[in-house]
């Protein structure tokens, strides 16, 4: 049998296994406030929506249009293009995330 030797120092030591779940609640709670505090463009219903929830175009059959129905790219396969068919981002669950 293996045993992990405690710190005994102080008497307050946590056995190992505690101290890592600790670690792991905290690393994923940076990683959820991180990625909520981000502020991205959404789709839903065939419209796309900026950070304020406005809505500044839609979607249909592979198109993207600005609000007066203009066509202004294209979507396939969780790519989004412009007008030449170059990649400008992607899109994914709901979030539409622009190439830097």
């Amino acid at each position: 049998m293996i045993t992990i030797a405690k710190n005994n120092h102080n008497g307050n030591s946590r056995p190992f296994g505690q101290t890592i779940r600790v670690l792991l609640w905290a690393a994923a709670f940076c990683c959820l406030c991180s990625c909520a505090a981000s502020a991205h463009m959404t789709y839903r219903n065939g419209y796309i929506l900026d950070k304020k929830g406005e809505v500044v175009g839609n979607y249909a059959n592979g198109y993207i249009f600005d609000t007066a129905r203009n066509i202004k790219g294209y979507y396939a396969n969780g790519y989004i293009y412009d007008e030449n068919h170059r990649i400008t981002g992607n899109y994914s669950n709901g979030f539409i995330l622009p190439k830097n």
